[in-house]
């Protein structure tokens, strides 16, 4: 029998099998498990307990469905001042611009100046407030929402009236208002707010929080002139992350950043500061000499490693195996900097190509190989392990994808293949799918769980029997947390999930 034959009879056998069993049949949502759902969400959002539905919400939110945009819009009509707070938090994640209206009245007419500002935060998030609306949230009486506004007034190129609400705020009895409202007047060219602005940043009552929002504006708005502020803000005398944000606005503004990158790393003997430069002057296109010079130091200094690596992704023309050798050696320290430093990387280089990021399987598949994971709690390693995943799926090619199918597909229920399985959660290629199917039948709970709830969120029939059975196994129990993606993917894969989520969004008061 040639091989053309075999597989017509192949394909024949499968089509007797489909016509004569129920096998092939698609899963259906069975109603009463969607009526179930329903009743979860409609009492759990209609309940009193705000950290549990919290804990819905956030569940609901992470889906970023758009099926769910009623219902969250309901929530910003709300009567309860904390279920419209969480809903106008988190509308823009399930209905990205179609969020805008219920945004804008929230803004607009809302009692709570708290909601109101976070509208507006939301809506400037999505580019969708006109300069007409933006003046009207000028007049409205809270500093906060003034003060935004009147930044983004000003971006808009409206800097007479940004102007005058600003230089009011100057005189308000809140110091970080006023040091927001100075910051921004420097950026629109006002020098005189500098000397006061600098001796806000050196005043020990300034609290760490408002520093880094101020050096994030200085970066965010390009505010040059600050630069020299900054540049004190990188002494000892700051905190660690405020010295850290401190020094990437000098690398983002400063014409002078190579060189003042430079004498930090030079000065330092702080390895994970220096990492931390290293990665500012290689992100920089005039730091090639001094990127090379600190590659060719002592082979056994790590952060050589690190700066070979550094080279070798940025050589051009770019050579993978290059690079994939030195992100071995990386690994092989099982130093937890260089492994996250790799991580970082590594996502920052599939958004640019994933072809040429290709490079960063070997490494990675060998790290998560080489791992021993607490079975019995969370820790550090976990995260960096589960972000790995994330990656490599991401990232999905070949060699990628055989490293997770070795893991998922090995037997027994080892903390790493339960780690790989949820983590694989994260990521939007479809491809995983396949890997996980096969556990809908394993008997390890958690397992089957996790595998249920990826396909679900992939819109695969497939898991349906399981969410289901999960379903009624949760029933009794108390904690909101897993029942919330169990239920919304019961609702998502019915054929009708827009009256359930009217009928949830009716029971909102």
């Amino acid at each position: 029998m040639n091989k053309t034959t075999h597989h017509i009879l192949v394909a024949l056998l499968a089509i007797f099998v489909c016509s004569s069993t129920a096998i092939c049949q698609t899963p259906k949502v069975k109603p009463a498990s969607v009526k179930q759902a329903v009743k979860f969400f409609s009492d759990k959002l209609a309940g009193s307990n705000d950290l549990n539905r919290a804990i819905v919400l956030r569940g609901l939110e992470s889906t970023e469905d758009k099926h769910l945009l009623p219902l969250f819009a309901a929530l910003l009509e709300s009567g309860d001042k904390e279920l419209r707070l969480m809903g106008t938090a988190m509308i823009a994640s399930v209905g990205g611009k179609d969020a805008a209206p219920a945004l804008l009245k929230r803004l607009q007419k809302d009692p709570s100046m708290a909601i109101r500002g976070e509208a507006l935060v939301q809506l400037d998030a999505l580019d969708a407030i006109s300069t007409a609306d933006l003046e009207k949230a000028a007049g409205i009486d809270d500093e906060g929402i003034k003060i935004v506004a009147a930044r983004m007034l000003a971006s808009k190129g409206k800097t007479k009236i940004a102007r005058g609400i600003l230089t009011k705020l100057t005189e308000s009895r809140e110091p970080a208002n006023v040091a927001f409202a100075r910051m921004t007047l420097l950026g629109m060219g006002d020098r005189r707010q500098y000397a006061k602005l600098l001796r806000i940043s050196r005043d020990p009552k300034t609290s760490k929080d408002v520093l880094i929002r101020l050096l994030n504006q200085i970066a965010q708005d390009k505010i040059s002139s600050a630069l020299p502020m900054v540049e004190s803000m990188c002494s000892d005398d700051y905190a660690w992350d405020v010295r850290l944000r401190a020094y990437d606005v000098i690398s983002k503004l400063s014409p002078k950043g190579t060189q003042k990158l430079t004498q930090a790393f030079n000065a330092t003997t702080n390895l994970l500061l220096r990492i931390n430069l290293l990665q500012m002057l290689a992100d920089r296109d005039d730091s090639r000499d001094q990127i090379d010079h600190i590659a060719a130091g002592n082979v056994k200094n790590l952060v050589t490693i690190v700066a070979k690596f550094e080279k070798a992704r940025n050589t051009k023309p770019f050579n993978p195996k290059t690079a994939e050798k030195i992100a071995l050696e990386m690994v092989n320290t099982g130093h937890p900097v260089y492994i996250e430093y790799l991580l970082t990387r590594m996502a920052e280089d599939i958004e640019k190509d994933k072809s040429a990021a290709a490079f960063y399987a070997t490494p990675i598949i060998t790290y998560l190989s080489s791992i021993k994971l607490n079975p019995r709690k969370m820790t550090a390693e976990h995260g960096r392990a589960g972000k790995a995943v994330e990656l490599l799926v991401d990232l999905g090619n070949e060699t990628a994808m055989k490293g997770l199918w070795d893991i998922v597909s090995a037997p027994g229920n080892s903390p790493l293949k339960r780690m790989t399985v949820a983590s694989m959660y994260r990521s939007d290629n479809d491809k995983v799918c396949d890997f996980v199917k096969p556990l809908l039948n394993s008997g390890y709970p958690k397992l089957r769980t996790y595998a249920a709830l990826l396909l679900g969120k992939h819109h695969k029939p497939e898991a349906i029997s399981v969410l289901e059975e999960i379903q009624n196994s949760l029933a009794k129990k108390k904690d909101p947390g897993p029942k919330s993606l169990i239920n919304w993917y019961i609702i998502s894969l019915y054929d009708n999930p827009t009256a359930a989520v009217a009928e949830i969004s009716k029971t909102i008061k």
